[in-house]
């Protein structure tokens, strides 16, 4: 080893043990403000994301379309027909057609479900057999893929395989939905029946517009208007609180890159005074001006960045911890500080330690003797 480098590692480690307090002040105030800031950053995260999965649940990108008292209600036996007022919806997302019919079935324990007569393609896309579909109940509640046995009003025994709700069958789940094929309806067919037309846009964003675009339709035709299950207004608060809480980011991030540049530059004019005689002995044994200025440089570098290294890490372990004991967290216990954060966390803290070196390159350009006088 280069004895000049070896010579200047004993220093360090030397000034290490008599004065802790210099590393222990950059590496403990880095940790702390990186861990608040971090703190904060995933809260944020955490809480959008939350919110983002809840509303996920209730289906947040699909538009479910209830005509009340239609009076040709569309039977159920193809995805969709080409006269259907909805169909011109089809090249621009997905359409759904379904009855939501006035049944009430009853399992042997008294539970119910709300019954919705299903196209046989939309059954057997749901239970991936084309031959025969069964009846489907779309529920949180069951375990996939049990059998629940239910009984219609005129006696009718329907065995239903359970699935959970996935897509656009999101907006059905108000409890349970059992979805029959038109075979199943008891004779007379009941009075009642609610038209449901499911629609996701390939694009979720322009559902405000097809909202629009639906009541002006019905208007046209002198129709009552739909009852429409429109989450836009989700999605645009939403979006605000996204929005909101990115300038929060930005404003933490700010405050966080000025504490820390001012406090390494305080912490670096205070060491340059203790350290002053020192530097000027190793200068006096021939240590280049550069090695010194670099050998700060890499010690300062290195206690910076670990201490910012480990905050994150603790924020991310705390969090995880504490986010899956909190229910309305529960399933955004995977955030942390996302890599755009990191960066800039990572960018301030090393401008830093590189303004905390000013008043060392400042003193290195002076004459020994002037350094002790």
């Amino acid at each position: 080893m280069n004895p000049t480098l070896h010579y200047l590692i004993k220093e360090t480690a030397l000034r290490w043990r008599t004065r802790p307090s210099s590393p222990l002040a950059r590496a403990v105030l880095t940790f702390t403000l990186a861990a608040t800031a971090g703190g904060f950053l995933v809260g944020f995260s955490a809480s959008a994301k939350a919110l983002r999965l809840q509303l996920a649940r209730f289906g947040f990108e699909t538009l479910a379309i209830r005509i009340i008292g239609a009076e040709n209600a569309t039977s159920p036996t193809t995805a969709i027909s080409p006269d259907h007022w909805a169909a011109p919806l089809a090249p621009d997302g997905q359409v759904i057609i379904l009855q939501q019919a006035p049944i009430l079935p009853t399992t042997p324990w008294g539970h119910t479900a709300t019954v919705f007569v299903t196209p046989w393609p939309v059954l057997a896309g749901l239970s991936r057999s084309v031959q025969s579909p069964p009846a489907i109940l779309l529920t949180n509640d069951w375990p996939a893929g049990k059998t629940m046995p239910f009984t219609l009003r005129d006696g009718t025994e329907i065995s239903a395989v359970a699935l959970p709700a996935e897509g656009p069958w999101k907006t059905l789940i108000e409890g349970d939905a059992l979805l029959i094929p038109p075979e199943f309806v008891p004779a007379p067919p009941p009075k009642g029946a609610v038209e449901v037309v499911l629609f996701t846009p390939k694009n979720p964003e322009n559902l405000e517009s097809w909202v629009t675009a639906i009541k002006r339709h019905f208007a046209a035709e002198n129709r009552p208007l739909p009852v429409l299950q429109d989450p836009s207004p989700l999605r645009k608060a939403l979006a605000e609180l996204e929005r909101g809480q990115s300038l929060w980011r930005r404003a933490i991030l700010g405050l966080l890159g000025t504490g820390v540049i001012l406090i390494f530059t305080a912490i670096g004019i205070l060491e340059q005074q203790e350290m002053r005689f020192a530097q000027a002995l190793l200068r006096s044994l021939g240590i280049p001006r550069c090695v010194l200025w670099l050998a700060n440089l890499v010690e300062n570098l290195l206690l910076a960045n670990l201490a910012l290294t480990g905050a994150l890490l603790a924020v991310d372990w705390g969090a995880g911890r504490i986010l899956a004991h909190l229910p309305a967290f529960g399933s955004a216990t995977d955030v942390g500080v996302d890599l755009q954060s990191f960066y800039f966390l990572a960018l301030v803290v090393n401008i830093g330690v590189l303004n905390s070196l000013f008043p060392l390159r400042k003193a290195l350009l002076k004459p020994i003797g002037f350094l002790l006088s």
